[in-house]
């Protein structure tokens, strides 16, 4: 990732996830997605949300905020 991350980065524990906060980060990430990219966010719509499963695997939660891409 070290051509995606400026040196003035942040890393931030999110629950299951890990959260990075730099500057324009998600045009690096996502470049061919900048056409739909305003104020610096994706379209929700071009993302896929993520859910974890109960311990019995019988009930899937979504995990609020983190998406696959």
């Amino acid at each position: 990732m070290d051509d995606v991350l400026s040196d003035k980065f942040r890393v931030a524990p999110v629950g299951q996830a890990v959260a990075f906060k730099d500057n324009d980060i998600v045009y690096r990430l996502f470049p061919e997605g900048s056409e739909t990219i305003k104020d610096g966010l994706p379209d929700m719509w071009d993302l896929e949300p993520v859910f974890t499963k109960d311990e019995n695997c019988e009930k899937r939660f979504l995990i609020p905020g983190v998406y696959h891409k």
